[in-house]
């Protein structure tokens, strides 16, 4: 209302009246066209249901120029003032390079620590970082959604793996068949 924007500018801040929040869509390691397009759909539903929405897939120049993890942190800095969400787009290599990313920032006790050159070179690789310090704080899944793109194979739950330590907690939605479900919890 009238009333509380007009409070909230007094008091340094702003009620957004009539906008959703700031989506940041972010890619699996492993992606394949039929994902891609999945992802780009999905950034194009959320941008026609008045989301502000960046896909990394749509900003690789930004990227390159700004780097991975500043790019990621800018984004977040849109969340910070605008609300919004960080969807991570879950496929089974996602899952793998999870566990591997875990395993080798445990304590620095990873057995090949030449499997992955840099963890900053790949934004999915940045993005655990900052979900580990948001874990830390207790925040993560207030930040971070996890969607799993149901494509040509049908997979029960029961056959779903369990999700690696680092991403438990965190919403998960299985789309196209729970994005009722999604937009509703973007929208909270």
């Amino acid at each position: 209302t009238l009333a509380e924007w007009a409070w909230s500018w007094q008091h340094g801040g702003f009620v957004k009246i009539g906008r959703k929040g700031h989506v940041v869509l972010l890619s699996p390691p492993d992606l394949d066209d039929a994902v891609s397009e999945s992802i780009s759909l999905l950034g194009s539903q959320l941008c026609s249901q008045g989301f502000s929405v960046s896909v990394d897939q749509w900003c690789r120049k930004d990227q390159c120029t700004m780097g991975p993890l500043p790019w990621l942190y800018s984004q977040l800095q849109k969340l910070d003032s605008m609300g919004g969400r960080v969807l991570l787009v879950l496929t089974q290599k996602a899952l793998e390079k999870t566990e591997e990313w875990t395993v080798l920032n445990n304590d620095g006790e990873g057995r090949d620590q030449r499997q992955m050159k840099s963890p900053y070179s790949d934004l999915f690789m940045a993005s655990l970082f900052i979900i580990q310090a948001h874990k830390k704080l207790g925040r993560a899944a207030e930040r971070f959604v996890l969607v799993k793109i149901d494509s040509h194979q049908t997979q029960s739950h029961s056959s779903d793996r369990r999700l690696p330590e680092l991403l438990q907690g965190l919403p998960l939605f299985l789309l196209p068949s729970q994005s009722q479900s999604l937009t509703t919890e973007l929208t909270v």
